[in-house]
């Protein structure tokens, strides 16, 4: 019995691409901690503090111990002076001992992190845990820097399916 095999993929914007830029994987037990394991060697035990993971060019083989985890991925791109962060969606993967398992992960559009931000901001004024003017605020700024984004191929197909949601009938439990 031994380790398993991980293999992480990343997209950067086009779903069906491998990106061509350097990222960092992450993998976390269920509870959120990064993955680390003690494996002995002639001097004593080594603790292994695995994440995060290098992935040049949208790629990492990753060896892990067996078990259940939360895989994503993270870049940063310098512009200027200022730092900007790429943030993957994140995955869940169980793998056994001498087991390999393959992810793939993917960069939602500047517009999904944008209007998720305004739908998250809506929710937790409906909620009360934040005050409705602003949600409001931000969802007024949101709304005006997509006046400025061009629609992605993923950005229109998302909208399509959020128009087909919003026109069907509720499903009633148990039907």
């Amino acid at each position: 019995m031994g380790f398993a095999n991980l293999n992480v993929w990343i997209s950067d914007g086009d779903p069906c691409s491998i990106s061509q830029n350097d990222w960092l994987v992450t993998a976390t037990d269920c509870s959120g901690h990064p993955v680390s394991w003690c494996e002995p060697e002639p001097s004593g035990p080594h603790l292994i503090h695995g994440s995060p993971f290098p992935a040049p060019c949208g790629h990492a083989e990753i060896k892990i111990p067996p078990g259940c985890y939360v895989i994503s991925a993270f870049r940063f791109a310098k512009v200027g002076q200022f730092f900007f962060f790429f943030f993957t969606d994140s995955c869940i993967v169980a793998v056994g001992c001498d087991e390999t398992a393959c992810v793939h992960l993917f960069r939602r559009t500047d517009r999904q992190h944008l209007g998720g931000a305004a739908g998250a901001a809506a929710r937790l004024a409906a909620e009360q845990t934040i005050p409705l003017d602003k949600a409001e605020r931000l969802r007024e700024a949101v709304e005006a820097v997509l006046e400025h984004l061009p629609k992605t191929t993923q950005d229109l197909a998302q909208e399509q399916m959020i128009k087909q949601l919003a026109t069907a009938p509720d499903a009633k439990p148990g039907s």
